[in-house]
This record gives C-alpha cells, sequence and structure tokens, in this order.
C-alpha cells in the first residue's frame, strides 16, 4: 500500500480503506425472525428461525410456536444505524428492479 492509498483530511486524520476479508469459512445460518433490544451503549440483535409444521389437524393446532435463536450480535448505535442505512438502499434498488 502506497502512500497515495491514504487520505489525509482537514482535521489531520489519516483515513485507511477498508477491505472485507473472505467469509468462506464462516457457516450459513438460516434465519427468519429478529428481536432487537437495548442494553447501554449496545444493541442485541438475536436472529432466530421459526419451523413451522407440515399441517396440522385443529386438535394438533399447539398453544405457542418456539423461535429458536442462532445468533446473537452486539453493535453500537452507530453501526445500528449505518446498517439499517444500508439494509434499506438494498431493499429499494431491488425492488426497483423487481426483485422483490
Amino acid at each position: 500500500m502506497g502512500k497515495e492509498d491514504f487520505v489525509v483530511t482537514e482535521q489531520d486524520t489519516v483515513q485507511v480503506p477498508l477491505k472485507w476479508g473472505s467469509g468462506e469459512h464462516l457457516d450459513t445460518v438460516y434465519v427468519n425472525h429478529l428481536s432487537i433490544s437495548g442494553a447501554g451503549a449496545e444493541f442485541y440483535l438475536v436472529f432466530g428461525e421459526l419451523v413451522m409444521p407440515v399441517s396440522l389437524r385443529p386438535e394438533e393446532i399447539p398453544r405457542t410456536l418456539e423461535i429458536v435463536p442462532k445468533v446473537r450480535l452486539a453493535v453500537t448505535p452507530e453501526a445500528m444505524r449505518n446498517m439499517a442505512r444500508v439494509m434499506q438502499e438494498i431493499v429499494e434498488r431491488l425492488s426497483k428492479k423487481g426483485a422483490t
């Protein structure tokens, strides 16, 4: 990385470009529900899966269905705002293409 890859702002701070590493080693986790809560300076995002019964006779209908938590993320308020903005932009872009 050369000197030209860095950006020096008016406040004499240096901005270093970010690059995502490979996610190939990560397991894919299917989720279809999200619970968001806040505690102190963080938001907690809990992603879970609800597996719906294939078919039920009226006498087999359960009183409740359980969402199984799969992953819990803790994020800062700034990261939460950025993620919400990016998700909204992606949904809008896909909606314009007719993908959603």
